[in-house]
């Protein structure tokens, strides 16, 4: 009977979150989905050399006049329009809509669907949430605490502001993800690898999570995850042509030579390097624009061997963890570690772990623990992210605190894998 009404008034609580983050962001200017809207424009009218960044450069510092043009023709000639640096077949399927629906109708399509995956995303975080709960005897917080919770992180901390403001693909993604380890943890392993191969598709960044697959030695979702991106991958050469994906190939063979500098990066890489330039005498805080810059080679190495040092660890520490919790943790762990050690390591791919962390809440019921959260949610609100921005010099202090948070996260699920509560223990005797 309770948990009916919570679950109604959790429903209830979350739809109306929903509505205030549609109004809030209604015929709003969303940068990152300008970059794919404008990519799909100029490949519907042939003019395929626009789609990518000129010069074989992965972003731009000033727009191509026709994107400027573009831009103006759509009402907004001061806007900031970045490069595309997606797959090619999405400036193909969305090119057709460019000729029909104008930008800020187009956004707003999206931002409904957005808000609806960002829904469904702290629905399915919750039912993983409760198997982890249960399997370590805790006590899952309530639905209606859970939509309270994911609704904050959502929409009013800096992650999911942020990504609601640019309209981020990686909403959709996390969404895919999330989805990804429910149907594993169902059984659904076929579906599971398709979902990867989806998110994949979208973005290259998520095909690192075949590692998590392996992981949990999961071979029949590994297979539908090969099989299913071959085929978008031939299907997506076919129907666009292999000149655009070579342009692709070569933008993101150019990352491996530098650094995104960012205040919204979270990369390790860029931590090494701005800690490398401190030991030598350079001491710059402030971050006037993203850039790019050469990386030195010291810094590549370390990067790979922080990223394998933690696979590693991850592995050893959650060997005997029980099924859920050792995936649970694995999940998460292998995200993070993919993330942080990403060329591009944006803000917003935190909105993942941030949806699915307070789980630990009821694993691990820890009055010091709540605290730590609390503090948590305060420094990724959006209030301390802008009055941060306004810090000329605090560019790298919000690159080291989004790395440091990432890092907390990591650290909480390793510990979620080592707690053993002492009935589960004798449980197991």
């Amino acid at each position: 009977m309770y948990r009916m009404t919570y679950q109604w008034i959790g429903s209830t609580v979350l739809a109306f979150i929903a509505s205030i983050l549609i109004g809030n962001y209604w015929n709003n200017w969303p940068v990152d989905l300008s970059a794919l809207y404008f990519a799909a424009h100029f490949y519907q009218i042939g003019a395929h050399d626009l789609v990518y960044a000129p010069g074989g450069e992965m972003f731009w510092k000033h727009a191509p006049a026709e994107w400027q043009a573009l831009a103006a023709a759509h009402g907004r000639p001061d806007a900031l329009v970045p490069a595309f640096v997606y797959p090619p077949i999405w400036a193909k399927l969305l090119g057709p809509i460019t000729q029909h629906v104008g930008f800020i109708a187009f956004s707003n399509i999206v931002l409904v669907l957005f808000v609806l995956s960002l829904v469904a995303s702290i629905s399915l975080s919750f039912a993983i949430g409760r198997r982890l709960v249960a399997e370590n005897h805790g006590k899952m917080p309530s639905f209606l605490i859970w939509c309270v919770i994911g609704g904050y992180a959502a929409g009013f901390t800096s992650v999911g502001a942020l990504s609601l403001q640019l309209l981020q693909p990686q909403i959709i993604v996390t969404f895919l993800l999330i989805l990804m380890l429910f149907l594993l943890l169902s059984g659904n392993d076929i579906l599971a690898g398709a979902t990867l191969a989806l998110a994949a598709a979208i973005k290259l960044m998520p095909a690192m999570l075949v590692i998590f697959l392996v992981m949990e030695r999961r071979w029949s979702a590994l297979a539908a995850f090969i099989a299913i991106g071959i085929m978008l991958g031939l299907g997506s050469v076919l129907v666009v042509g292999w000149p655009l994906h070579q342009a692709l190939i070569d933008r993101l063979a150019s990352l491996d030579s530098e650094i995104l500098v960012s205040r919204l990066s979270i990369g390790v890489e860029l931590v090494l390097y701005h800690l490398h330039q401190l030991w030598q005498g350079s001491v710059i805080w402030q971050i006037n624009q993203p850039s790019m810059v050469d990386q030195p080679a010291v810094n590549a190495f370390l990067s790979r061997f922080v990223f394998v040092l933690g696979l590693l660890g991850v592995w050893l520490l959650t060997r005997v963890a029980p099924i859920i919790t050792r995936m649970w943790t694995r999940f998460l762990g292998v995200y993070l570690l993919v993330v942080v050690s990403s060329p591009l390591a944006w803000l917003h791919y935190l909105l993942l772990p941030i949806l699915m962390i307070p789980a630990i809440i009821g694993v691990w019921n820890k009055r010091w623990l709540h605290v730590l959260l609390i503090v948590i949610g305060a420094l990724m609100s959006l209030p301390v992210f802008l009055w941060l921005v306004d810090v000329f010099w605090a560019g790298y202090v919000q690159v080291y605190l989004h790395f440091g948070l990432a890092v907390a996260f990591l650290l909480l699920s390793l510990r979620v894998a080592t707690h053993r509560p002492a009935d589960l223990i004798q449980g197991l005797r």
